[in-house]
């Protein structure tokens, strides 16, 4: 379940990467490397 819910999440955060990326910034970044591990 915890790797469905992950890539959902990564799902998600691609899909609207570029929301993300505008309010997050390079903190967006970060946050791919967290879900990375």
């Amino acid at each position: 379940m915890k790797f469905f819910k992950k890539a959902l999440i990564i799902y998600i955060y691609i899909y609207n990467g570029r929301v993300f990326y505008f309010f997050l910034g390079k903190q967006s970044l970060l946050f791919i490397k967290a879900l990375a591990f």
